[in-house]
């Protein structure tokens, strides 16, 4: 990947986190990877965004990082996070097996040496609105005794109708939260 993507890429994340309102904190390279991190509070505590470009292997990669996940609740939360990815079309979360934190992330490839800004843009507005629909799921099992099957058949029987955020992604702020 050309030196032009690379730099279309940090101006074009550049743009989209100023239009959702989200201040780049840092930005850097290393070898094939270009980094912003950027953040923006949920429930009033900060959370780290990263969106990043692999120009080795093509690829623009938006991660939200939850934290450390306690030992005694990894497994309850592998099997919840599992649940919830039935539920998600283009994110998903994981547990990193080396640091044991849990990770919203999403991608997307870029052969064509054209980085679309409004691709850039829906893919964060996606994570975010993800983020919103099953973060108060993921804290919920964390301070419960419940299964995670209990968990989410709670939340699925509350969800009476669609987040109005991922009906309409075009507004800057969430509606309902």
């Amino acid at each position: 990947m050309s030196g032009k993507i690379k730099k279309q890429f940090v101006d074009a994340v550049n743009n989209c986190l100023s239009q959702m309102g989200l201040p780049v904190l840092m930005a850097f390279h290393e070898d094939s990877i270009t980094c912003l991190d950027s953040e923006f509070h949920y429930a009033d505590k900060p959370m780290a965004i990263r969106v990043l470009l692999d120009s080795e292997d093509n690829a623009v990669v938006t991660l939200i990082a939850y934290g450390l996940v306690p030992k005694e609740k990894v497994t309850v939360i592998h099997e919840l996070v599992g649940r919830i990815n039935t539920c998600l079309t283009v994110s998903k979360y994981v547990i990193d097996p080396d640091t044991g934190y849990l990770v919203l992330q999403a991608g997307m490839c870029v052969t064509d040496d054209v980085l679309n800004e409004k691709e850039v843009l829906a893919l964060l507005k996606r994570m975010l609105a993800d983020n919103y629909r099953f973060a108060r799921v993921i804290v919920e099992q964390l301070k419960s005794t419940s299964s995670p099957a209990e968990v989410m058949d709670k939340y699925l029987r509350e969800e009476d109708e669609p987040c109005k955020c991922l009906m309409n992604l075009e507004e800057k702020k969430c509606t309902l939260h």
